[in-house]
């Protein structure tokens, strides 16, 4: 009895990752700008605690979202370690806003629109 142990999972090339990289990184720092901006206070006022919450959760959901579909991806592929590389880089964005949000005073804004 022959048994073949040929890896029958598809070959992601540099462009493919590099076109999920990109996908990701689009997505998710509008996602994180605009929830920053909605969910913080302006003119130096301190933030409402309840949005600071929410915007904390929106965050983090956008982190999720961004961090799944590599999740996905990855075991799929048979050059997986080359997608690690890309996916460390595309989602360090949407970490960065999460750390962030967390920070001291980063719900606090002293840009002043309208009267």
């Amino acid at each position: 009895m022959e048994t073949t142990t040929a890896d029958l999972r598809p070959t992601t090339g540099t462009w493919g990752w590099l076109a999920v990289a990109v996908a990701t990184v689009a997505i998710s720092v509008p996602a994180d700008v605009f929830i920053a901006l909605v969910h913080s206070s302006s003119c130096g006022q301190p933030a409402d605690p309840d949005s600071v919450q929410g915007g904390r959760i929106a965050m983090l959901v956008v982190l999720l979202l961004a961090v799944l579909h590599w999740l996905v991806a990855l075991p799929l592929s048979r050059n997986g370690a080359r997608g690690v590389a890309f996916g460390v880089v595309a989602v360090l964005p949407a970490l960065a806003f999460v750390v962030h949000g967390y920070a001291a005073g980063a719900w606090t804004s002293s840009l002043c629109l309208g009267g």
